[in-house]
């Protein structure tokens, strides 16, 4: 008798059953490369052209102070003409003969302390929202010139040729830059508001005393909303077993800085977890969330919720419904009947027969509603514990297919 030999499986030896070939994988990954590099993109680009608009309007509304609080650097010349005619006056009324005295016009103008103040502080504030357009316009340049389409001769280069550009891009701190951009116009605005307050409380405590208010609630919310999302991210626990998950929408470029020079002070109570940017951190807080779950259920918390949130959103659209049932095949019958509210012990068909009922006007769901109860129909476990559990499932299902006689 004959007995063939099994070869055993060696390295070297062709795949029996790898991964089957979906079209070229180079132009897949590097479709997949590119919606990267887009999306990052045109969120600085959207960044930058908000930076301009707003930039502009500052720098006009800046501008229109400036035009009058400089001439509190120059000597007016109303001041000397009223100097001129106080002299001729004395003249005049000298009555005795005698020479009048020179009056010195030196001296009659001196700025205030609160005029170079203010002007500091507002010149300032201008050139560094000019600053700001000044360097938005370069960074535009910057961003079209990396993303430019450049022809190649294969897939291979084209991913080096990316590479080279996005190491460049890093090296070269350009990322930074961008962050600093809202940086210098909050500061440019910090400064306007502080020669408002300055010019105010020399002219009138009533209103400097209301105008002080406003732009003290407006710089807390600044500092706070800089604060707050630092401080979430340093003091959260590397493990989060509660269902609430500490992350805080905050999130800005000055905040992230703020992070990053917590993390130089040596602070016990701080999780000094360095991570690349927000994205990074909140994907780690993700991974590392262990909620209470019921072991029947077996499914995280904000899964549940982002489940329910897609059904109550996009359950009347036909097409989404499609979607969203391939979705909970993957799930246990109890995670798709808490998803869709319904009990938790309610069957899968019966979950989807009440999920698909608004949409039985379309020919396909029609079909799969009738399988559905048909499939009830047909179970072996037609006990009246399954027929309790089913609950309404029968009438609707005879007022569905029955009833109008229709069906």
């Amino acid at each position: 008798m004959h007995t063939s030999k099994t070869r055993l499986w060696k390295e070297g030896d062709p795949y029996r059953f790898a991964p089957k070939r979906r079209g070229d994988p180079w132009e897949q990954c590097m479709r997949r490369v590119d919606n990267y590099d887009d999306e990052m993109c045109r969120g600085w680009k959207e960044d930058i052209d908000t930076l301009l608009v707003f930039a502009g309007l500052f720098s006009a509304s800046s501008t229109a102070f400036l035009i009058e609080s400089y001439h509190w650097l120059q000597n007016d010349p109303g001041d000397l003409t009223v100097a001129l005619l106080h002299q001729i006056t004395l003249q005049l009324a000298n009555t005795t003969g005698s020479p009048p005295s020179n009056i010195s016009l030196q001296g009659l103008f001196s700025e205030s302390s609160a005029a170079v103040r203010i002007n500091t502080v507002w010149f300032l504030s201008l050139l560094l929202s000019l600053s700001t357009v000044s360097l938005g316009i370069l960074c535009k340049q910057w961003l079209r010139e990396h993303r430019r389409d450049t022809p190649t001769s294969s897939p291979k280069e084209t991913l080096e040729l990316r590479q080279i550009r996005s190491e460049s891009f890093e090296r070269w701190e350009i990322p930074i830059i961008l962050a600093a951009m809202p940086l210098i116009l909050q500061l440019a605005l910090v400064l306007f508001f502080a020669g408002i307050i300055d010019l105010l409380w020399n002219l009138n405590y009533a209103v400097a005393g209301f105008c002080t208010a406003v732009v003290a609630a407006s710089v807390f919310v600044l500092v706070w909303t800089t604060v707050v999302p630092a401080y979430y991210l340093a003091t959260c626990p590397k493990e989060i077993d509660t269902d609430e998950v500490p992350v805080c929408p905050y999130k800005s470029p000055q905040a992230w800085l703020f992070y990053q020079l917590i993390l130089l002070f040596p602070i016990k109570k701080l999780k000094k977890m360095k991570f690349a940017n927000w994205a990074a951190a909140d994907l780690h807080i993700l991974r590392n969330h262990f909620p209470n779950t019921t072991p029947r259920v077996n499914a995280r918390v904000h899964l549940l919720r982002g489940l329910k949130w897609m059904v109550n959103t996009f359950s009347d659209s036909t097409v989404m419904a499609n979607h969203i049932y391939h979705i909970l095949q993957s799930f246990t019958s109890e995670v798709a009947a808490i998803v869709t509210r319904q009990q938790e012990d309610t069957p899968k068909d019966v979950v989807f027969y009440n999920f698909f009922r608004n949409s039985s006007w379309d020919p396909d769901t029609g079909r799969f509603l009738a399988e559905l109860f048909l499939r009830q129909i047909n179970s072996s476990s037609q006990s009246r514990s399954v027929a309790d559990s089913l609950g309404s499932f029968w009438n609707l299902a005879v007022v569905d297919f029955i009833g109008d006689g229709k069906h």
